[in-house]
């Protein structure tokens, strides 16, 4: 896949399902960091990462077409 057609896949409207999957991904990531700051007390970076982690799912998911 060339960059123009990721491009344009980009902008085109998400299918329903990678939709629901997307948000899926980055909904356990957001939940998950907050879990583990609260709980663990762990670096400042882990959490971050974690939620970074589901938002990049979240717009990979924006590729894909039907």
């Amino acid at each position: 896949m060339n960059i123009n057609t990721a491009k344009q896949n980009y902008y085109k409207p998400t299918p329903v399902k990678w939709r629901k999957i997307g948000d899926t991904i980055q909904e356990i990531a957001l939940i998950g960091a907050g879990i583990v700051a609260v709980v663990a007390s762990p670096p400042a970076w882990i959490p971050v990462a974690i939620a970074a982690i589901g938002r990049i799912g979240k717009i990979i998911t924006n590729f894909s077409v039907e």
